[in-house]
């Protein structure tokens, strides 16, 4: 069953992934689901990260970013795939210079399939959560939301959880 045409667009995957999110994971009135934002909070930052997931104290004053996504169209090619992955990747890096946390969520989707990854300061690369194994750009390891949503969920509920790589939900 395709998802919203299949998600051939880039900004129709953007949407469905801000749903999801806004509707389903990040419900909560602490969580701020954001498209198009800067990677960091630099005046004049021109990159921007298809979503941001932050996350506010209880004041409502200090938001931390929690998880960046980017994405692609349905139909990526591998070498879509293999820019994908490196534009999370950039994303995280550029996070990580500027705030000194150590770890970033990312996630990187391909239409409706999804594939969520960490960055550490001491890694070459993305290191892969969900669904784990070291191939990179490679299409067979993203996880279709309409067969494998429940996988899908359950790590962007860990990754939201109190006390994992807690340290990203501060700035």
């Amino acid at each position: 069953m395709p998802l919203l045409c299949e998600c051939r667009v880039k900004h129709v995957t953007t949407r469905l992934w801000e749903y999801i999110f806004n509707h389903v994971i990040f419900t909560d009135d602490k969580w701020v689901v954001s498209s198009q934002q800067p990677p960091t909070h630099q005046p004049g930052e021109l990159r921007r990260v298809d979503l941001v997931v932050e996350k506010m104290d209880s004041s409502a004053t200090t938001v931390g970013t929690l998880l960046c996504l980017e994405a692609k169209r349905a139909n990526a090619s591998p070498s879509d795939i293999q820019e994908l992955e490196y534009q999370a990747f950039t994303a995280a890096c550029v996070y990580y210079v500027e705030t000194g946390i150590k770890h970033v969520w990312t996630m990187t989707c391909v239409g409706s399939s999804a594939r969520l990854w960490i960055f550490s300061e001491r890694s070459t690369y993305l290191i892969p959560f969900i669904l784990a194994g070291q191939d990179l750009a490679e299409r067979s390891k993203y996880l279709e939301i309409y067969t494998h949503g429940r996988e899908i969920a359950d790590g962007l509920e860990y990754i939201r959880s109190p006390g994992r790589l807690r340290e990203n939900c501060s700035t």
